[in-house]
């Protein structure tokens, strides 16, 4: 998508008792929203129901793509999005809107990121209902609609937190003396994150003579994010390596140092962060010290082999 385009923020108060508020994003000077002809995203209040709303999408299409871009909308916002939109042809005219009625406030920001990403239009994904609208014009509507509502991409449900807990077999089995547990944040309602997911994994180590878990988290990249993520990583001096396939970069780190990194880098929200890190905290308190033990107590084992291995070499010959 093209980055001429910029969101506009608008309000349109209610004139009367019979008619609702209206907010409204539009594109600067005329250009759109989007290449695809995306002209506004707009929430009508009902009047009769104020904690309903109508979210329209506006679109100027040229009448020969209109019913295929019609067609992409609807399977955009059923496939992505999990809604039913009625369709709105503008008569004769070049344009048509489409409308979800009876949503919360905060819906708009999961239907704006449904139109951003392509879905495929039936079980086989042969062919795809291809995305209308950017992450960066995305991203502008979901910022302007947190503060708007004074949320945090949390609370929103553009991101989500989840724990994920070691078996009792497994524990048993690794020696441990009680369960690990995990943390998972996908960011699938964030376009704008540099990456979709972070899933924390352990590997069993040793530490002071006792078993040990070493957390580990494996960042799933966004198209073209790998050198940002890279970067912020080692500007937090967290050990990171993109694995062969490209799509994921592995840090020797739990996830809230990974989050933490990211927003010391501007790359994701320090609401994102704050809540990343307290549900780290309930679920493995004090593991980032754990980590930094075991990389300390490495660090030290490969010192005293360096010293070994340079005692034991023989003496040069004269």
């Amino acid at each position: 998508m093209s980055g001429k385009h910029k969101a506009e923020y608008e309000f349109y108060p209610a004139e009367s008792k019979h008619e609702g508020d209206c907010h409204r994003y539009s594109g600067v000077d005329h250009n759109g929203l989007s290449d695809k002809g995306l002209e506004s995203v707009s929430l009508n209040q009902n009047p009769y129901q104020k904690e309903k709303f109508t979210a329209t999408f506006v679109f100027d299409t040229p009448a020969d793509k209109r019913a295929q871009r019609m067609e992409a909308v609807l399977g955009l916002l059923d496939i992505n999005g999990g809604v039913k939109a009625e369709p709105n042809s503008h008569g004769n005219a070049s344009g048509f809107s489409v409308a979800v009625e009876n949503v919360a406030q905060k819906d708009l920001m999961k239907l704006v990121v449904a139109l951003t990403h392509d879905a495929p239009k039936d079980a086989r994904g042969d062919s795809s209902h291809y995305a209308v609208l950017g992450t960066e014009v995305a991203g502008q509507i979901i910022a302007g609609e947190l503060k708007r509502l004074d949320l945090s991409p949390v609370e929103a449900g553009l991101v989500s937190i989840n724990t994920v807990g070691m078996s009792q077999e497994s524990v048993f089995l690794k020696g441990l003396a009680k369960p690990s547990v995990y943390v998972d944040v996908t960011f699938d309602g964030y376009p704008t994150s540099p990456v979709a997911a972070i899933r924390e994994n352990g590997q069993m180590t040793e530490l002071k003579g006792a078993v040990a878990y070493e957390v580990q988290s494996e960042v799933e990249l966004r198209s073209g994010q790998a050198p940002r993520v890279l970067q912020a990583m080692k500007d937090a001096g967290l050990p990171a390596k993109r694995t062969e396939d490209g799509q994921y970069v592995i840090v020797s780190a739990p996830v809230d140092s990974v989050t933490g990194a990211l927003k010391n880098a501007g790359l994701v929200a320090p609401a994102i962060h704050d809540a990343v890190k307290s549900a780290a905290d309930a679920a493995h308190p004090g593991q980032q010290q754990i980590n930094a033990d075991i990389a300390a107590e490495g660090m030290e084992r490969l010192r005293k082999m360096a010293e070994r291995t340079q005692v034991a070499k023989p003496p040069a010959m004269q």
